[in-house]
């Protein structure tokens, strides 16, 4: 089942994956909350993350590495996590698709 895989995925990975999905629900669920993490959600973790390495003059190779690696983690997360949100008829499946990408994923995770 792709929740099994979703969370076999977030605990190999990342754990935060498991807090994003708890937002991602919320959001699905609640107008109000959507409105509200918006607020919080604009700067990637990718861009979070590899901004220090940025600053120093040696740093660009890990940064690359390091922000090609988040993104794929977000894509590989995101779809995982849409399939099985995608299921349940009670969800807005529109949503669905426009919460669980690589960037909604990424401003979830730089919003923490």
């Amino acid at each position: 089942h792709a929740l099994i895989q979703f969370k076999i995925h977030a605990v190999e990975h990342n754990e935060i994956f498991l807090m994003v999905a708890d937002a991602v629900v919320g959001m699905l669920l609640d107008t109000d909350f959507y409105d509200k993490m918006l607020d919080f959600c604009s700067t990637p973790w990718w861009h979070v993350a590899t901004e220090p390495l940025l600053k120093s003059p040696t740093g660009l190779a890990d940064a690359t590495f390091l922000d090609e690696t988040l993104r794929r983690l977000c894509r590989e997360s995101s779809a995982l996590l849409k399939q099985a949100l995608v299921l349940h008829e009670e969800i807005d499946v529109a949503r669905v698709h426009e919460l669980c990408t690589t960037e909604s994923f990424g401003k979830l995770i730089g919003a923490f």
